[in-house]
């Protein structure tokens, strides 16, 4: 991954940095765009590490089964962190902040801040837009509803499991929890044939 990043890809993307203005509502992704300031204010370094005293911060940028990848210590034995890996981590970071909007993009449309989702009148006609919806007024009464369609769902997904002819589950030190008959083949298609 961080050979094609480095390849071609990073000189676009450092571009695309610098033009976009990336913001949160919550303090709670402050790592990630901080991370963001860091790749933008050593893009054009040729060094693998960042320099000694660089404050770089891992968590919530760097994911656990990167940590070995991301980090290298010196010949003293001092930490110090991989420049173009903790790119990488900064970028899929930013990626997953931006699916669910905790980060967004000033002058965006899809990415934009989710604040400007609702209509501007949505509090003064609460009444209609939850009635549009077909939506309850109270969180609880909603998830309440789903939680007990799951429920019912899963009583019958539980009740049909023994039924099923191409499925046994079995104890565990049998060979195996579950186990499915194989499928009989399906004949070859005529567009297929010789």
């Amino acid at each position: 991954m961080t050979a094609s990043y480095t390849g071609h890809y990073r000189t676009g993307l450092i571009k695309l940095l610098r033009v976009l203005d990336f913001r949160s509502n919550n303090n709670d992704h402050r790592p990630v765009l901080d991370g963001l300031e860091l790749i933008l204010a050593h893009a054009e370094a040729k060094t693998t590490y960042y320099p000694p005293g660089t404050h770089v911060r891992l968590e919530k940028v760097v994911k656990a089964e990167w940590r070995e990848f991301a980090l290298d210590a010196d010949p003293k034995g001092k930490p110090r962190v991989v420049r173009l890996v903790y790119e990488c981590c900064v970028l899929q970071a930013l990626r997953d902040c931006l699916r669910c909007k905790e980060i967004w993009v000033i002058g965006a449309d899809r990415w934009r801040n989710p604040d400007e989702d609702l209509p501007a009148d949505f509090d003064a006609r609460r009444e209609e837009n939850y009635a549009k919806l077909d939506l309850p007024h109270q969180a609880l009464e909603y998830t309440e509803a789903v939680r007990m369609d799951m429920r019912e769902e899963l009583d019958k997904f539980h009740a049909a499991l023994p039924k099923l002819s191409w499925l046994s589950i079995s104890e565990k030190h049998l060979g195996g929890a579950i186990k499915l008959t194989p499928l009989e083949p399906l004949p070859e298609p005529k567009t297929c044939a010789a």
